[in-house]
């Protein structure tokens, strides 16, 4: 199976509530977009929020972890189940069969293949279907010792059940890579949808700052050709990125967000001297002074947050 790629380098939650926020700001520009590009419709705003909510709909990796691990844990019960049950089976052979003459039958109902079966799903089941049949070749013999019927039946019953747990598993972990292609072919289609907006709105907003702003791609996707500033946040103490962090152009009244890479960027900014502020909630805010914006340049400047004192 062809692997798909991700278009996109921000997380897929954040790369679903950009495309939420994003798709709303056209709706409202929407008349200016028609005009420029005609194919930029009510249409393709409807289509857009489609592929957005189908998008929403997939289970995350999260939940997709969490159901593996669901998985696992049955079958870790079922293979306990059946070494518990094994100890019990054993218990009435050595009372069947004390003899040494009998170590053959004791062999035949699992005493020398034990060893390689309990830490093994597939052994298992092959040690668990022989010890079936084994016990019922020697089911009167076992009986009169007190292993019944029902009992032996129970080996069946384990037996099913770890394969019934086993095919589960097994059918999730191979279907996986086609759950995990069907989402990142499903955001890619949301975020085809995000870059020709962006492309469009560098033309019908290039006079108007603040909503040129609005329509830039996260830091960790826009091309350095639209930008004149960008840089990251990141923790003081740690090292590690800083999310939604608020970077603001003092003169210019127009704010950005980090996305989740800590990343930011800024575009179409007149050249000159800016003040920047940078805040986030549960840190201290920096200012920073002086930081120049140069025409056909992209202006790096990150900053660094210490965490507010209490």
């Amino acid at each position: 199976m062809e692997t798909v790629k991700r278009k996109f380098n921000v997380s897929y939650g954040y790369a679903l509530e950009y495309a939420k926020d994003m798709q709303l700001l056209f709706v409202h520009d929407l008349a200016d977009f028609t005009a420029f590009d005609g194919d930029l419709d009510a249409d393709f705003a409807d289509d857009w929020l489609a592929d957005i909510t189908a998008a929403g709909a997939i289970v995350s990796d999260e939940s997709v972890l969490n159901e593996q691990i669901t998985f696992t844990a049955s079958v870790n019960r079922a293979m306990k189940n059946c070494r518990n049950y094994y100890q019990e089976v054993k218990y009435f052979a050595h009372k069947a069969f004390p003899e040494p003459e009998d170590a053959a039958k004791l062999y035949e109902l699992g005493f020398e293949n034990y060893g390689k079966a309990r830490a093994s799903q597939t052994l298992m089941l092959q040690f668990m279907n022989d010890m079936f049949v084994s016990a019922n070749k020697y089911a009167v013999e076992l009986a009169a010792v007190g292993f019944d019927a029902a009992k032996i039946a129970q080996i069946d019953t384990l037996k099913t059940a770890l394969e019934t747990a086993n095919k589960n598993q097994n059918n999730f972990i191979n279907n996986r890579p086609v759950m995990t292609t069907g989402r990142v072919s499903a955001y890619n289609k949301v975020w085809d949808s995000v870059t020709l907006v962006a492309r469009a709105a560098k033309i019908v907003c290039r006079l108007n700052p603040e909503k040129y702003n609005q329509y830039l791609l996260p830091g960790s996707d826009e091309v350095d050709e639209a930008l004149s500033l960008k840089g990251k946040v990141a923790d003081t103490a740690t090292g590690k990125p800083i999310a939604n962090a608020q970077v603001t152009i003092v003169e210019l009244d127009i704010t950005t967000e980090t996305d989740n890479n800590g990343k930011f960027a800024m575009g179409n900014i007149e050249p000159g001297n800016y003040v920047l502020t940078c805040t986030a909630t549960g840190y201290t805010t920096v200012t920073i002074t002086g930081i120049a914006i140069i025409e056909d340049v992209v202006t790096k400047q990150s900053f660094t947050l210490a965490a507010a004192s209490p």
